[in-house]
């Protein structure tokens, strides 16, 4: 692995750092706010703060009016969409059931990529995208306790539904990456690329609060407390986080990129293990250990 490729590597790692410590930012603060309207809220403080940073910056170049379309029809899919179908999923199935099926929008920007930009899958990459994939799964799967099983079980509504709507939130995570794909070749500013997508999703949450306002709206009157932890979470895996994933996707193959990024919950129970000394399940333990070993080879072969 040479060193261009050892850098965008390490992106597409820290973007899983920074998505993998989001929940531990942002957890109670959401549920106070609501699913939605916290996301909501956060891509608009993102895409404030990276309007700043660019606007002082280098300013707003390296993309044209294409790139621009393809951008907005990423950050509509992935990060709207997305996002939309996945809380939906959330709500029949529960939490748990609903990450574990979103964990597989890795695999299908892999299997895309391959597809429609001719990116090469070998065998030995193949395995390696399926034991990430994979340890993932298991790692969500068994990284609850028991006493909370009941509210990650929970399921109000039929099984199928809960299902597609949870793999249709993964396919359009998968989609919107690819899609983002087109305008980074141009070479642009991947700061400016992640403002463009969070702008037009956060646009599209806000269009969407009148279209569902009982589901959107904000459960609490916010504090300066709640707003602080709302940028702090902002700046981290939005502003941050989605910046280092566009740089890695600009520089790196789709499908590696993907995975390597996939890896959050990973981090999550490392950090969650490291932070409150409480030891995951050996079945979670199995998992990071296999994405462990994804990870590696992965890195190995590019």
């Amino acid at each position: 692995m040479d060193g261009m490729l050892n850098l965008v590597a390490l992106a597409a790692l820290a973007t899983a750092f920074c998505w993998g410590l989001s929940p531990l930012i942002s957890a109670n603060v959401s549920a106070r706010m609501g699913a939605i309207s916290f996301v909501r809220w956060r891509m608009w403080v993102s895409f404030i703060v990276l309007v700043v940073i660019i606007t002082l910056g280098n300013g707003w170049q390296g993309y044209g009016s294409d790139d621009l379309r393809w951008l907005m029809l990423s950050g509509f899919i992935g990060l709207f969409i997305g996002d939309t179908l996945l809380f939906a999923s959330m709500n029949v199935i529960g939490p748990r059931r609903a990450s574990i099926l979103y964990a597989t929008n890795a695999a299908m920007a892999a299997g895309l990529a391959a597809l429609l930009f001719g990116e090469v899958l070998t065998l030995v990459m193949v395995g390696a995208f399926a034991c990430v994939t994979v340890g993932v799964m298991l790692a969500i799967f068994f990284g609850k306790s028991r006493d909370n099983q009941h509210i990650w079980e929970m399921n109000r509504g039929m099984l199928s539904v809960g299902i597609g709507l949870g793999l249709l939130s993964a396919l359009a995570q998968a989609v919107g990456s690819l899609a983002a794909k087109p305008a980074l070749l141009a070479g642009g500013d991947p700061m400016v690329a992640a403002a463009i997508r969070l702008g037009c999703a956060a646009l599209c949450h806000s269009l969407f609060r009148y279209v569902r306002p009982a589901m959107t709206k904000c459960h609490v009157k916010l504090s300066l407390r709640d707003l602080g932890w709302v940028c702090l979470s902002s700046l981290n895996a939005m502003a941050l986080g989605m910046t280092l994933f566009m740089y890695a996707l600009a520089n790196g193959d789709v499908g590696w990129v993907s995975v390597l990024s996939s890896t959050a919950p990973i981090m999550t129970l490392l950090m969650l293990w490291l932070i409150f000394r409480h030891s995951p399940p050996a079945g979670a333990w199995f998992g990071a250990l296999l994405t462990v070993v994804g990870t590696a080879v992965i890195l190995m072969k590019i």
